[in-house]
């Protein structure tokens, strides 16, 4: 019994060892152009995103790995000029 504790044990501490990953952190879109990695932190918000691989139809790009609120989305849309209703009639 003792030795089955002692191994799931090990095999947790491992498991946590493995998901611990350094992420490259980007901070402009030039760069973003460039990067090759499965995952990148953005530098001005901290968001960790994940890449979306390319299919025949889309390029590859990164989108967060956590939902956005809508403060975040107010601010990002605030800060940015995005235009998330592209030629609204209202």
């Amino acid at each position: 019994m003792k030795k089955i504790s002692c191994y799931f044990l090990l095999m947790l501490a491992f498991s946590v060892y493995a998901q611990e990953q350094k992420l490259l952190v980007v901070s402009n879109i030039e760069e973003l152009i460039s990067v090759k990695a499965k995952g990148i932190c953005w530098q001005k918000d901290q968001a960790i995103m994940g890449l979306i691989p390319s299919s025949d139809v889309t390029k590859p790009s990164y989108m967060d790995i956590h939902e956005v609120t809508v403060r975040q989305f107010r601010n990002f849309v605030n800060h940015s000029g995005y235009d998330w209703w592209p030629n609204n009639p209202n």
